[in-house]
């Protein structure tokens, strides 16, 4: 294309040039004419434009071959990828036209050409004619030569002359003639199914097809055919180009090239001669490639050549194809199947060897002639026969190929030849065939299981089991891609295998028996099978060590053997599964902690079980040889009491799966061989091992265990049993015995114990049976100089007995708490300045991982002391912290970490005020810089382990500085709680920093050192730091945004949480607190509104709702197997958030918030419409198959619950949803959706969706009316009778919460609403109750006897005619839970249920208390003989409902217990003081006379001056019962106490006085100056107090009593009114000096009363009486275990108002002084006047009539 210099034409050119540049020089020297001007510039134009033509030629060919060098450019990549670039460049060379444009170049030159010999005629033609004559022919004759070579190839295709636009110019004419003809190569047998597809061409597959054609068309080359045709033989089933390379004619030209690999004899037999046998075999591959999805048949007249290719027996892949080929094109024949059947079995037996691709043939030919048979159905029966065994042998063939496409193949082969054709796209799409033939395989698998006779597969029953499990370990990690019924048909299949033992230790290996173990987790086993399913998993358990056989086969055990038969567990006897049980719990915690809880479990379920199966009147020791008793023995025989000795010692026993459970089935296998020596070792090991388990059921379990053994022995439990009368005369002998040789022991204990006994004494403590000597000698050795410090060298002491330091440590933590400021047994401040200097060092010393558990003991007790005394008498508490800190030892950081904490963490729910700042301030001036330097250290290490290997190495010691960072950051929370630190400010970005922040790196740290164990419910180190942290952020966004808003960082920190829990990447448990936490983060993000672009789009809502939301609201098989087997446990959390609010909510309940924050926060109608449409499809789901989608259900109304409502999310359960979305139709819903659910029998639907109804209801019921309510209540009086705890137990728990319901301030529902089915409803919750068997099962469901205290409370008088049955049952309640009292609930509603019974029934009848009274005396009496701590409160409370009831005198049975309520052990429990001052109200109420006499009051008197008086906790206490003495002893009987009691009261005063104890001071004196009562009047009070100190009363009167007149609370008003105003008028201590100097201001401050005239009345008379019972919300009482004092409501009665002698105060006012006037004249008047605003008031008295 480069011109070349030596050219004519351009040197004609330059020569025209030359011209150009000097017009004046002749072209030539010619005689003749002149050329013309107009032949001038004719030339001139001609030649330029040849000139043109000429560089625009030169220019376009160097673009041309720049062109081309980049199509020849290097490529990349396999060869794959290098052909592909290769036909995609040629592709768009072709498409854009690039060969065409080349081949027009020469175009240009020839325009030229003809240009410039045009020029030359136009310059001649004036010159010389001959010339221009000569110059013209020459040049039509060359042009004309030029046209015709262009033009013949139009007319003669094969004419030899070639021109680029020859071929234009023939398409051209042959567009208006377009020939008959179908091209040659063109296919015209493509089946239908291509025609039509809808499947998109991809642009791989239409490069790979270009390349293919390009090369069978262009090439000749025989190599490059062979490659074109191997390549067209592999394509993939899916290729979507096909039709490219037949319409381009591929399969003729395969046809015509395997017809080339033979010869035919055509002279002699006509035979076929095989000549070339591998590109026959790849022209045969393919053919078959390129016919599929056609209807196109091997041809005939080839058939005898591929006969003869099938005939090679040297090569069985070639034969094989051939078959397949021959099997493709003979849909009606059965032989060419069994050809292909035959080539299988001789492969599966060894006989050849067939390649990969050859089997994937094979198979995919015989599915396609599954699909398309036409034979008869004995034939088809016959050969599913023959070929499903040969097909499970090629499995097992195959198997160490778990993802080859013969895998796949065979299993789509499989289902069709068991459950009928395959869908074709189903084998011919690669992706759709690999996701969907698992599940056509378990299916398949599924059918032979089904019926094995019918496939001839009995002998193969162990490939299916084998191919079944594996199938199991998908199904499990990716449930999404199997239906529910897929994997309940999998289950069930599995489990006829089980039972068959084809899955067994021995068949299958040890990862497949797990996994498929794992998935029958689900099965729920009909009952007559659990025999054979025991005796199965039992062998498994025997023969197999592995650790996830055993968990998963315990666990399935635990389910049948949980209130299993006889059979069951005999069955589990005899095939040693209970030793293998036991061996399973011995290495619990050498696997894993998961397998040690689920074996403990098992244990249980089966021990458990066989307690229940003995019966009751099995001997104690003469053994019978019964089945039940076999199984009793084997108990003892066993490993069993071994094992538990071995947990615990090995620290194991405080599980709560061990120590919560197994207390009461302890104890009865107790009761049943209560001889064994195991028991006595069993109480040995417990004593002498003890580790602080104590609180966590070790103390239970040896109280109930030694009660036991403490019982007579005898060889017949049935020779024990009495009659009732007499057994129960007997046992209160014993016990009034054994109490009083209790008391006797201890008052000598009392008198001999000294420091040297501690140990001793604190080992006793740990024994129930001398536990309360030993606390009471603890308390009388306590008040001895020195006792605190002695205390904390035992607990330090490594030579002391652990037990006995633990308990130590346990000791000083608790008299800390309850005695470091008690005024009755002080503790001298001395030994408390002692104990606070040796506290911080005995951290220290207790910094040994081995003592954590007591160190855990210290430091709570530093915190408690430093709640109190800190800063101001522990001045260097922080300063000695600080300097405990070491840079290498964590084993001391955490210690001081963990105890700063606990001084701080108290600072979280303190409000803020100037002395909390203060404290703060001082905290960060000592602590923050070390603070600062050790978290930076720490994390450094954290980050870079190989840092310091000395800190970092061993696992422990990182362990330790993981511990440490999740102290530190609490620590940071604790700073920031209230105000931002000015050190942390300064460095926030240090912390926040997007991609540099500590908090940024921590997030997404994962350390595989510290990961955590799976099944492990504890968090581990990294999640708990990365929760601390989200907790941090969550704070900070609440409080500090601005601070926020400097970087990023909160965006930063959505990204690593969207990374952390998107999609459920989180599914542990362990993990559900990060979880939680990482949601509650992205809800407050919302509502802070700071961050509305991160939300704002709908795209955005979208994925929160489907990465993030829906994923954590969809039920997990752990909330499953807790709904089945931990019942109470998935209650408590489901209803977390009623007292909780958010910061313990589930996983679930988070989630919820998020749309919650959604909806509130702006977003409400995108969230609508995106939850709606997940609504939607759950609830589709679920109509599409109710038995196994029930989850999605579930889902669905969970969402929308969270969807409808508004506002708390904590108190949208307590109290109901009181706002819903307005986008949102809940009562619709309801109607359509839930109430089927609500009204279904039991056992039509699953009971989780009937729990969402009942729930449901629960949450909306303030959006029902009373009518809809009260519709529904018979409904959920049936679930009562549920046998599922939790539906039942709901169902209490919404009966109780709508009976609650209040409008304004009273109940909507009334007696006369629940009157017909009252009694109904508490027979059922009753029976539910009892039905529980032991005493902490029938404790353990408060909400049932919650609910039957609402409906006795609700239903009043309707009872009084069945009171007695109910009553009865109440009783037998209590003495049953009174053995072992275990939930204080439950206690209180109980006692409340007595108590309301007792209220209305003998309101309506008083002659019903006699039988309330012969009901409740004998248990209460018991419960004061037993010291039963946790009911003594509750019996005082009854006793004095009861005695408040008589309304003449005393019963004698009630002075017979004066005596002891007066003794000082009585009042030693706090809790019990509330009860014991109501129960001597009533008495000094009804009989202070007969008390009087006995000398009764003044023990009442004492016990005010010495136990309550000199208490700030009981002060109150003691000046109520103070005001009944003085109500209701005449004063002139009082006179000789009254002056002792006053010199306690100001003796507290003096010593001790709070802001509570002015008030109590200044409200009894004004109470006894108030009251009406003869002989008792303001100068009865104030002249016993002159007696005392002259001058004394003015004192009391300036500095107490005028000062709090006017702080009076509004219920005490009228009260203070009165005694003020009988103070001023009747006493003459006031008219005289120096008590009438205050007399102005006490009247001012009794002006100011009568400013807010609406407190000064007292109770109306037509006020409801029991209005008192809906003041008190019985969920928040929590009674715990020390007896805290917890209010009878129902036992409550309406406070007389002590001065009801006074209908109007200000009227009482006037009155008085107008009689004071009258003796004292104007002075009254002119001392009112001197009276700080009492001008308005005296005003208006006078004009009210009051005339001064």
């Amino acid at each position: 294309m480069i011109p070349n210099t030596s050219d004519t034409t351009n040197i004609l050119l330059e020569r025209l040039i030359a011209l150009q540049s000097n017009p004046n020089e002749a072209v030539v020297a010619s005689p003749g004419r002149s050329p013309t001007s107009f032949q001038l510039t004719s030339v001139n134009g001609l030649w330029f434009a040849a000139l043109a033509c000429s560089l625009a030629t030169a220019l376009i060919s160097m673009l041309a071959k720049q062109w081309l060098q980049a199509y020849v450019a290097d490529i990349s990549g396999s060869p794959l990828q290098r052909a592909r670039q290769r036909q995609s460049r040629y592709t768009e060379l072709v498409s854009w036209h690039v060969p065409a444009l080349i081949n027009a170049l020469p175009l240009l030159l020839h325009v030229a050409l003809l240009l410039f010999f045009a020029g030359i005629i136009v310059l001649l033609w004036s010159v010389n004619l001959a010339t221009t004559l000569a110059t013209l022919v020459i040049t039509v004759f060359a042009y004309f030569f030029y046209l015709t070579s262009v033009l013949l190839p139009v007319v003669y295709p094969d004419c030899p002359y070639r021109h680029p636009l020859s071929e234009h110019i023939r398409k051209y004419f042959l567009s208006f003639h377009p020939s008959p003809q179908v091209p040659a190569l063109a296919e015209d047998n493509v089946d239908n199914l291509t025609q039509n597809s809808n499947m998109l061409v991809t642009l791989e597959d239409k490069l790979d097809a270009s390349a293919l054609v390009w090369l069978l068309k262009t090439s000749t080359d025989k190599y490059v055919h062979s490659a074109a045709l191997q390549a067209i033989a592999g394509l993939p089933r899916d290729f979507t180009a096909l039709h490219t390379l037949r319409e381009a004619g591929v399969i003729t030209l395969l046809e015509q090239g395997f017809q080339s690999c033979f010869d035919q004899d055509k002279t002699v037999d006509l035979k076929w001669h095989l000549l070339d046998e591998e590109s026959a075999y790849l022209y045969c591959k393919s053919w078959m490639s390129m016919s599929r999805r056609t209807s196109r048949q091997w041809p005939v007249h080839l058939l005898e050549p591929l006969w003869k290719l099938q005939d090679i027996e040297d090569h069985p892949d070639v034969a094989a194809t051939a078959s397949c080929a021959v099997a493709l094109s003979s849909f009606d024949s059965h032989l060419a199947q069994w050809e292909l059947l035959g080539y299988i079995s001789r492969y599966v037996s060894g006989d050849i060897e067939l390649s990969p691709s050859t089997l994937t043939w094979i198979l995919d030919s015989m599915i396609a002639g599954l699909n398309q048979w036409a034979m008869a159905l004995a034939v088809v029966e016959k050969t599913t026969i023959s070929a499903v065994p040969v097909l499970l042998g090629l499995l097992k063939h195959i198997e160490d190929l778990p993802t080859s496409s013969v895998r796949s193949a065979t299993g789509l082969a499989l289902y069709g030849f068991t459950c009928g054709p395959v869908n074709v796209v189903d084998y011919l799409n690669e992706e759709r065939r690999r996701n969907t033939h698992p599940t056509l395989m378990v299916k398949a698998l599924a059918a032979i299981v089904s019926s094995p006779e019918r496939f001839g597969v009995i002998d193969h029953l162990d490939v299916v089991a084998k191919e079944l499990s594996r199938l199991a370990s998908p199904m499990l990690s990716q449930p999404h891609r199997f239906s529910p019924e897929v994997r309940q048909t999998a289950r069930a299949s599995l489990f006829t295998l089980l039972l068959s033992e084809h899955i067994s230790a021995d068949r299958l290996p040890n990862d497949l028996l797990s996994d498929a173990l794992h998935l029958l987790h689900q099965v729920r086993a009909p009952p007559p099978n659990h025999v054979a399913f025991v005796k199965v998993l039992s062998k498994i358990l025997v023969a197999s060590t592995h650790p996830g056989v055993t968990s998963w086969s315990v666990r399935l055990l635990r389910s049948l053997l949980t209130n299993c038969s006889l059979a069951v567990a005999l069955a589990f006897t005899e095939n040693n599964g209970f030793h293998a049980v036991l061996r399973a719990a011995m290495r619990g915690d050498i696997d894993n902690r998961r397998l040690q809880v689920d074996s403990w479990r098992a244990m249980h379920a089966f021990v458990d079980s066989c307690v229940t199966l003995q019966p009751a009147s099995t001997p104690a020791i003469d053994y019978v040889d019964s089945p039940g008793d076999r199984l009793i023995q084997e108990i003892f025989r066993s490993d069993f009491f071994e094992t538990i000795f071995a947990a615990i010692v090995s620290n194991n026993w405080s599980l709560f799966e061990v120590s919560g459970r197994w207390t009461p089935t302890l104890v009865q296998l107790c009761q049943l061989r209560s001889r064994d020596p195991a028991w006595t070792k069993l109480l040995r090991v417990v004593q002498d091992d003890l580790r602080g388990r104590e609180s966590e059921g070790i103390s239970d379990i040896i109280y109930q265990l030694g009660g036991v053994l403490d019982r007579p022995q005898s060889g017949d439990a049935r020779r024990e049993r009495m009659s009732s009368d007499n057994a129960s005369k007997t046992y209160n002998s014993r016990k009034l015995g054994q109490r009083r040789r209790a008391l006797t022991r201890t008052v000598k204990a009392n008198l001999l114990p000294s420091m040297a006994d501690l140990p001793s004494l604190l080992f006793a403590s740990l024994n129930p049976s001398t536990r309360k000597q030993a606390e009471h000698s603890l308390d009388s050795v306590s008040v001895q100089p020195g006792f605190l410090t002695a205390l904390l060298r035992l607990v330090l002491e490594p030579s002391q007995d652990r037990a006995v330091r633990l308990a130590g440590g346990v000791y000083l933590k608790n008299i800390t708490k309850h005695r470091w400021e008690e005024d009755v047994q002080p503790l001298a401040e001395e030994d408390k300045a002692a104990l606070r200097s040796q506290l911080v060092p005995a951290m220290l010393a207790l910094s040994n991982p081995a003592d954590r558990s007591i160190r855990a003991q210290v430091a709570e007790a530093v915190a408690l002391i430093a709640e109190l005394d800190f800063p101001t008498k522990w001045t260097n508490l922080i300063d000695q912290l600080v300097a405990s800190l070491s840079a290498t030892d964590y084993n001391v950081n955490v210690g001081v970490l963990e105890t700063a904490h606990s001084i701080f963490r108290k600072w979280r729910a303190q409000v803020r005020s100037d002395s909390l700042f203060t404290e703060i301030n001082l905290v960060l001036t000592a602590f923050v810089a070390p603070f600062l330097q050790l978290f930076r250290q720490t994390a450094t290490l954290l980050q870079d382990p190989r840092s310091n290997p000395s800190v970092t190495t061993p696992i422990a010691n990182y362990a330790l500085l993981a511990q440490a960072m999740v102290h530190l950051n609490d620590i940071f929370y604790d700073f920031t709680c209230h105000d931002l630190p000015p050190a942390l400010e300064d460095a926030h970005a240090e912390f926040f920093e997007p991609g540099k922040g500590w908090f940024q790196f921590f997030l997404s740290w994962n350390s595989a050192e510290l990961k955590g164990d799976p099944d492990d419910s504890t968090p581990s180190l990294p999640s708990q730091i990365k929760t601390r942290i989200l907790e941090i952020a969550e704070l900070y966004i609440k409080l500090y945004p601005e601070q926020l808003q400097q970087s990023p960082a909160i965006e930063s920190f959505v990204q690593s949480v969207w990374a952390q829990i998107g999609s459920n990447q989180l599914p542990g448990i362990a993990d559900d607190g990060l979880v939680s936490q990482s949601l509650r983060f992205i809800s407050t993000a919302i509502r802070s509104g700071q961050y509305k672009t991160l939300f704002s789009s709908q795209e955005t809502i979208s994925t929160l709702v489907q990465g993030v939301v829906v994923p954590n609201v969809s039920l997990r098989e752990h909330d499953v197997e807790q709904f089945e087997d931990d019942p109470l446990e998935f209650i408590r959390l489901d209803l977390a958030l009623s007292s909780a609010g958010t910061e313990n909510a589930t996983r679930r309940q988070a989630a919820a918030d998020v749309l919650q924050a959604l909806v509130s926060s702006g977003f409400e109608t995108e969230t609508t419409e995106i939850v709606g449409k997940w609504i939607n499809t759950g609830l589709s789901e679920y109509e599409s198959n109710k038995a196994q989608n029930w989850k999605a259900k579930d889902s669905a109304v969970y969402l929308l619950t969270a969807l409808a409502t508004r506002g708390s999310t904590s108190q949208s359960r307590k109290h109901g949803v009181t706002s819903t979305n307005t986008l949102v139709d809940v009562v619709k819903f309801f109607s359509e959706h839930v109430f089927q659910d609500l009204q279904a029998a039991q056992g039509t639907v699953h009971p989780i969706l009937q729990v969402d109804a009942i729930r449901f209801l629960l949450t909306f019921r303030n959006q029902l009316t009373k009518p809809q309510l009260l519709s529904v209540l018979p409904l959920l009086v049936q679930h009562l009778n549920s046998t599922n705890y939790v539906t039942y137990t709901y169902a209490a728990i919404t009966i109780d919460r709508i009976l609650s319901i209040k409008q304004g301030n009273h109940l909507i529902f009334a007696q006369a609403d629940i009157h017909e089915f009252a009694v109904n409803l508490v027979d059922a919750l009753l029976t539910k109750i009892e039905s529980a068997g032991t005493a902490e099962k029938v404790a353990e469901n408060d909400y049932l006897m919650k609910c039957v205290m609402r409906v006795i409370i609700t239903a009043r008088q309707t009872f009084t005619p069945v009171y007695e049955p109910i009553l009865t049952r109440l009783v037998a309640i209590l003495g049953l839970i009174s053995k072992n009292p275990s939930n204080p609930r439950f206690d209180q509603f109980i006692f409340e249920s007595l108590s309301g019974l007792m209220r209305f029934v003998v309101g309506g009848n008083t002659t019903t208390l006699q039988t309330f009274e012969n009901a409740l005396f004998q248990p209460f009496t018991v419960i004061l003989e037993q010291d039963v701590d946790q009911y003594i409160p509750y019996v005082f409370q009854v006793l004095a409902q009861m005695l408040e009831l008589h309304q003449a005198q005393v019963p004698e049975q009630y002075r017979s217990l004066l005596p002891l309520l007066l003794t000082p052990a009585m009042w030693q429990q706090k809790g019990s003081i509330p009860g014991l001052v109501k129960l001597l109200k009533a008495f000094l109420a009804r009989d202070s006379a007969q008390m009087l006499a006995g000398g009764q009051v003044a023990s009442v008197l004492a016990v005010v001056q010495q136990r309550l008086i000199p208490s700030k906790l009981n002060d109150a206490w003691g000046f109520e019962l103070l005001q009944a003495v003085v109500l209701h002893v005449k004063p002139d009987q009082l006179k000789q106490y009254f002056k002792a009691v006053v010199m306690t009261l100001l003796t507290r005063m003096q010593t001790s006085k709070t802001d509570q104890y002015v008030h109590l001071f200044t409200r009894f004196f004004l109470f006894t100056m108030a009251i009406q009562v003869d002989g008792l009047s303001p100068d009865y009070v104030i002249g016993t107090i002159e007696e005392i100190q002259a001058g004394l009363w003015s004192q009391i009167l300036t500095n107490f009593v005028v000062p709090q007149v006017p702080k009076m609370p509004p219920k005490e008003r009228k009260l203070t009114v009165v005694g003020v105003t009988r103070l001023l008028t009747e006493s003459i201590f006031m008219t005289q000096q120096p008590s009438a100097t205050a007399w102005p201001a006490a009247f001012g401050g009794l002006v100011k009363l009568f400013s807010e005239p609406q407190y000064l009345t007292g109770s109306k008379p037509d006020e409801d009486p029991h209005a008192g019972l809906t003041e008190v919300d019985f969920e928040e009482q929590t009674a715990g275990y020390q007896a805290a004092y917890s209010r009878l409501a129902a036992s409550e009665v309406q406070e007389a108002d002590p001065v009801d002698y006074v209908r109007d105060p200000q009227q009482f006012l006037g009155q008085e002084l107008v009689q004071m006037s009258k003796r004292h004249g104007p002075t009254v008047k002119a001392m009112i006047q001197a009276a700080p605003g009492a001008g308005p008031f005296l005003q208006a008295l006078i004009s009210a009539g009051y005339v001064l």
